[in-house]
């Protein structure tokens, strides 16, 4: 059993104030409840087994695909730690998981290895060294109920949120997406250059077997329909308040807002100085089902966050894959026939 700080706070309180005793040993007690859980779950990996995530009507748990992200304690990117998972699982690697893990986090070449088994848009590798950098410095959760009212937006027939200098103003998605497209476009190393192969030269070392970057990689993450620009990412808490930011691959995610918390609903938006012209409910987090979309437009209507006649909920057609916008009106009217007629995922 690993020390706890508390213990030592236990002696110098023997005698004294008892109901903060009995305070310090109950946040003891959860936290080696919290080390037993993670002790388990990190058991059946090292073991090859991946413990089922399920999900319940209003109230959505992080998908299987990135659980690893949520269990690990530098909750590093879920989308790298499933591949590294199914590579290490592949292999039979002897090492127990969460120590190859941290092998990878120490290695760029073998990281740089497994994770160009993916792509972004079928071009651009996620093995980059930037993408390395992210990996190893985890996904941002937000735990603190204080640092959370950062991204809340208060509900209305204008939709506001704080600003950096803390005063209200009008929810602008594009405006807060571009700021931030300029900012991780300077941070990117690579820019301007043709393969990984010189993006390994900042490490020192030569991937002979890099695939090249045919495009210089954003490290925003592909938000709104088609191709759309502009779109923030939200989810619908289970304190009733919505929550929004811009996506960054590998350091914000859906799982951020509530530290891997369930939520109601996911999704991403489009808001024009305050009013929301448009509304997906796409989430690789959480996975929300059509009816999460349904019950969000439905609870911001409520909230008059949504104009019946202005606000498009966007879905694709069958076969074609191509975005729809549906007037949130007609939508909400007969969400039945949408969920038959379209698909509800961008395929």
């Amino acid at each position: 059993m690993p020390p706890y700080e508390g213990d030592d706070l236990l002696e110098l309180l023997e005698g004294n104030d008892e109901d903060a005793k009995q305070k310090v040993q109950e946040g003891l007690r959860r936290a080696r409840l919290e080390d037993e859980n993670r002790a388990r779950i990190h058991g059946e990996l090292a073991k090859g087994v991946l413990p089922p995530v399920g999900s319940r009507p209003g109230d959505y748990t992080l998908a299987s695909n990135v659980y690893l992200e949520g269990v690990d304690p530098g909750h590093r990117g879920g989308m790298w730690l499933k591949l590294i998972y199914e590579y290490w699982d592949t292999t039979k690697n002897t090492v127990p998981f969460w120590q190859y893990v941290e092998k990878v986090k120490s290695d760029y070449v073998l990281f740089s290895q497994i994770a160009q088994l993916a792509r972004l848009d079928n071009q651009a590798p996620l093995a980059t060294p930037r993408h390395f950098e992210l990996f190893k410095a985890g996904v941002k959760y937000v735990v603190e109920e204080e640092k959370r009212k950062k991204y809340r937006v208060t509900l209305g027939p204008r939709l506001m949120r704080r600003n950096v200098q803390g005063h209200s103003t009008f929810l602008d998605t594009e405006e807060i997406w571009n700021y931030y497209k300029g900012k991780y476009a300077a941070l990117s190393p690579c820019n301007g250059l043709s393969n990984a192969q010189k993006n390994a030269q900042k490490f020192g070392v030569t991937l002979k077997s890099a695939a090249p970057v045919v495009k210089p990689v954003n490290m925003l993450s592909k938000t709104g329909p088609g191709d759309a620009k502009g779109w923030l990412i939200w989810v619908w808490g289970k304190d009733d308040n919505f929550y929004t930011h811009v996506g960054k691959l590998g350091r914000f995610h859906h799982s951020s807002f509530f530290a891997g918390g369930a939520v109601k609903g996911a999704g991403e938006w489009k808001v024009e100085r305050g009013k929301i012209t448009g509304i997906v409910g796409l989430s690789g987090h959480y996975k929300p089902p059509f009816e999460a979309l349904v019950a969000s437009v439905e609870f911001l209507q409520r909230k008059h966050a949504v104009v019946t006649e202005e606000t498009y909920v966007y879905l694709w057609e069958k076969g074609t894959g191509v975005p729809k916008p549906i007037l949130a009106q007609a939508f909400l009217a007969k969400p039945q026939l949408y969920k038959d007629s379209y698909d509800f995922h961008e395929k």
